[in-house]
């Protein structure tokens, strides 16, 4: 599949199948990228992504969609570093 020149294998593709359910079922993504942990939670209709460091930026998206194309990760939008994610899953309290 490919999404905006980013070329998506089966791997990737369940990566962000997993993503839609984790966060339609109101639990927060959690994903590992070059050693960092980042975490994207559902708030009040709207998705909240931040690196899981002390004092780092959130960043508000309406929806999924716009996450894709606007959380910038290391210089990168998601869409472009989700070949490259080590590990997600979901975090539950």
């Amino acid at each position: 599949m490919t999404n905006n020149n980013v070329i998506y294998d089966e791997e990737d593709l369940e990566l962000i199948r997993a993503m839609k359910e984790i966060l339609a079922g109101c639990t927060e993504f959690v994903f590992s990228y070059k050693g960092k942990t980042y975490r994207i939670e559902p708030v009040d209709g709207k998705l909240v992504a931040y690196l899981e460091e002390e004092n780092s930026l959130e960043s508000m998206f309406s929806d999924l969609d716009d996450l894709m194309q606007h959380y910038i990760v290391e210089g990168l939008p998601f869409k472009d570093i989700v070949p490259e994610i080590d590990d997600y899953g979901q975090y539950i309290l």
